[in-house]
């Protein structure tokens, strides 16, 4: 009679239908993220802003804005306190009008999605970042799907996708590092 295992065939179907699976999603969320990222960043081309503003505290204008648009602002209380800003706007884009609210204040911007930063040019200089793109190869040259590269000393990662692909941003002089339980490096 002779001796069968089930076991390692069970598992190597397993592995298939897991593998095939992960690409499915895979594929699905590099499809539908990109389109929903795209139209939340659209929304800060599209709005427009009217405004009139003689010597208006920079808050008060925060508050216009706001009201006028899905914007929220953020910032440090003690940076913007008692500045005051002269803007004229008519049906103009948030990047215009807060460029013109802005200049001589120094302080600066950023907006992502629907929230407005505000903080100091220092202080900004201090946040810039590279942005890194990779592919990861096994020995063979075939993409590896799933590595974690993650910026030495920190949390911030990224993961590859079907392609081997990923994309992460780090602090200049930064070190990656492959992480991957299935990798021997």
């Amino acid at each position: 009679m002779k001796n069968v295992s089930y076991y390692r065939h069970l598992h190597s179907e397993s592995l298939k239908k897991l593998v095939a699976i992960t690409k499915i999603t895979a594929v699905s969320l590099l499809t539908v993220l990109p389109s929903t990222m795209q139209a939340e960043s659209s929304y800060s081309q599209s709005a427009v802003i009217s405004v009139k503003a003689e010597r208006m505290l920079l808050t008060d204008l925060f508050s216009q804005i706001e009201k006028q648009s899905e914007f929220l602002f953020f910032y440090v209380d003690k940076d913007v306190a008692n500045i005051k800003v002269n803007v004229k706007a008519n049906s103009n884009q948030i990047d215009e009008v807060l460029t013109q609210a802005l200049a001589g204040t120094g302080l600066t911007y950023t907006i992502n999605d629907r929230n407005i930063n505000i903080m100091r040019k220092t202080y900004a200089r201090q946040q810039q970042t590279k942005q890194i793109k990779g592919k990861v190869l096994d020995s063979n040259g075939d993409p590896i799907i799933g590595a974690n590269v993650v910026e030495k000393g920190t949390t911030n990662g990224s993961i590859t996708d079907i392609e081997g692909l990923f994309n992460i941003s780090v602090a200049p002089g930064a070190t990656l590092i492959l992480k991957d339980s299935s990798i021997s490096v």
